[in-house]
């Protein structure tokens, strides 16, 4: 026999399925299908409505939730923290450390000294420079880094005088000086191409990097030199071969070589070679072009 199912709502029929499963699984599935989906569509028919309203609320309630968010990080936490300010950041090159800082300060800004530089054109301690740079357009509380000026940076002046020409510019190259004058002048107890006096006496600070005048010794008036040849020779190795003799180079003109000679080349020089001169004496050279 078939027996008859009947519930009223798909609450009661999911209870009497349970209840009777054994005898619905052997005898009355289909029966009990038939009768389940008019159910279904009738509790679903009934309910769409209220679905359709609990959605639409669920929708609004997270769009409330965004926007509270973004109104929150863009209106609030801005208006406590101050972040919503934008600073001008001033000029401090050129200030104490002292006023740079308490000058940033009062903007609002932080700041962080990075280290310090020599530099021969600001005093020491002072700003050297800035970063970010100067009216730059910066958030309330941001960083700003500092360099600040050591001053110009001095060494002792080395002692030259006793050394040949070449071992003074070396010394005065690894001491950080650069040889600039060299004046050849007549010394009967200094030897010939010897450094015999230096214009910055050796007990003395000098810049880094300055320039440095010396004397160098000609020999003795009486001293008698033979002119070298210096055809072919470019004008500083000609300067350099005249030097160790105690002479000098005089004039310098330039003339077509005629494809005699490379250019840069000397194809004359006055005394000619061989000749007898005095110590210190002028070689004039006639260079190619």
């Amino acid at each position: 026999m078939w027996n008859k199912i009947t519930a009223s709502t798909p609450t009661e029929l999911m209870y009497i399925c349970t209840q009777n499963i054994g005898k619905i699984l052997t005898q009355h599935s289909i029966v009990i299908i038939h009768m389940a989906l008019p159910s279904l569509a009738s509790y679903f028919q009934k309910y769409a409505r209220e679905f359709k309203i609990y959605g639409i609320l669920f929708i609004l309630l997270h769009l409330i939730i965004l926007i509270g968010l973004i109104v929150f990080d863009q209106v609030v936490m801005p208006s406590v923290v101050g972040l919503d300010e934008v600073i001008a950041v001033p000029s401090v090159a050129g200030m104490k450390q002292q006023e740079a800082v308490a000058a940033l300060q009062t903007k609002g800004l932080e700041v962080k000294i990075t280290g310090e530089q020599f530099n021969s054109n600001a005093p020491a301690g002072t700003v050297l420079s800035q970063l970010p740079y100067p009216a730059s357009l910066v958030r309330y509380g941001r960083r700003v880094y500092l360099t600040i000026s050591k001053g110009k940076q001095t060494i002792p002046m080395p002692r030259v005088i006793g050394l040949t020409l070449r071992e003074a510019r070396i010394t005065l190259l690894k001491a950080g000086l650069q040889l600039n004058n060299v004046f050849y002048v007549r010394n009967d107890s200094v030897a010939r191409d010897i450094v015999c006096a230096q214009y910055i006496n050796s007990s003395r600070d000098v810049e880094y990097g300055q320039l440095i005048d010396l004397d160098v010794s000609l020999g003795a008036v009486d001293a008698e030199i033979t002119v070298p040849d210096l055809t072919g020779k470019t004008p500083s190795e000609a300067e350099e071969i005249l030097v160790g003799l105690g002479l000098r180079i005089g004039t310098t003109t330039f003339e077509p070589s005629g494809g005699t000679f490379l250019p840069n080349s000397i194809i004359t020089q006055f005394p000619v070679s061989g000749t007898i001169v005095a110590a210190g004496s002028a070689i004039n050279l006639i260079v190619g072009k």
